[in-house]
């Protein structure tokens, strides 16, 4: 009982930390308003306060505090499921009621690779949505052409497709051989009806397959390297990066060809935000040392609470 009073201590911590920096920043947006709702004209950057030195790109201990409370606050709060959890509003934009607060729920692995679907799936470790957002501006000679997260290393060869653009998700699995890794691309199998440039793609994939002959320019890269963003099996921000990559093998499932490629481990799991932690807000934490922007979960508090004078 003590462990779970103790959790929900701390994801109230981690709510009332979001809210904050999120009034916070409607606040330098909009700015203050009068009693008829007409926006006061205001400067947040007064001499010595941490918005000033924000504004000046200078590094003092405040920003390197404030900036480590934001990865520390975002990373606590990502493990939650927050899909239950509803705000009343009033008039004025101040929050009167929290609904459903009780079903603040932690994600769990099970869940979400019901979602997923993943071919071998019992040996996947994480598995990545490679398209940040679908480019649309050349939707008709490509479809498949995302913005990706994925970085792929070639020695100075040009290749008649840059795969990564069309890769549409990235799972890892596990290899039977220590400091190696499988690393799976997932290539739409089909083409857009209008599509030119996914069609050929697609169909110099199906050919390698047909042939067992996996020797292409466009698979013939060096390295593979992502980021972690709202992945499976693994938080946020979390760094991933392979060397030596060698096709081995092309499976067709769920409507896509996936690449299968026999990796060497060069960074497996490097948390990127740590280089930023401070040792002051540690001792802050350790000693308990009394902070104003934390404060109970309730309604009345977010209109009793000042922000940004």
């Amino acid at each position: 009982m003590k462990i779970f009073n103790k959790i929900l201590s701390k994801i109230k911590t981690a709510w009332s930390l979001l809210f904050f920096a999120m009034k916070g920043a409607d606040n330098v947006i909009f700015g203050h308003t009068d009693d008829n709702g007409n926006t006061i004209l205001e400067r947040h950057d007064t001499a010595g306060g941490v918005y000033n030195d924000l504004l000046e790109q200078k590094v003092t201990q405040e920003v390197e505090e404030l900036r480590d409370k934001n990865y520390r606050v975002l990373r606590e709060a990502d493990l939650y499921n927050t899909d239950d959890i509803g705000l009343i509003m009033d008039t004025d934009g101040n929050i009167s009621e929290f609904k459903h607060d009780g079903r603040l729920t932690k994600k769990t692995k099970h869940k979400l690779k019901l979602q997923v679907p993943v071919y071998d799936s019992e040996n996947a470790i994480i598995v990545q949505d490679n398209r940040i957002y679908e480019n649309r501006n050349g939707g008709i000679t490509s479809l498949y052409a995302y913005d990706t997260t994925l970085d792929v290393y070639r020695d100075g060869i040009i290749p008649r497709f840059y795969i990564e653009k069309f890769v549409t998700k990235i799972v890892i699995r596990e290899h039977n051989i220590e400091n190696k890794a499988y690393v799976d691309l997932y290539v739409p199998s089909e083409a857009s009806q209008f599509g030119k440039i996914d069609a050929m793609l697609i169909a110099n994939i199906y050919r390698m397959w047909s042939s067992n002959n996996y020797r292409s320019d466009i698979t013939d890269i060096i390295g593979l390297e992502f980021i972690s963003n709202k992945a499976w099996g693994t938080e946020d921000l979390f760094q991933y990066k392979f060397k030596s990559p060698s096709l081995v093998d092309i499976k067709i499932f769920d409507g896509h060809f996936v690449l299968v490629f026999d990796c060497e481990i060069d960074i497996f799991g490097k948390y990127l935000p740590e280089k930023f932690k401070t040792t002051a807000l540690d001792k802050k934490y350790m000693e308990k040392a009394p902070k104003s922007d934390i404060f109970k979960v309730e309604p009345n508090n977010f209109k009793k609470k000042t922000f940004l004078k």
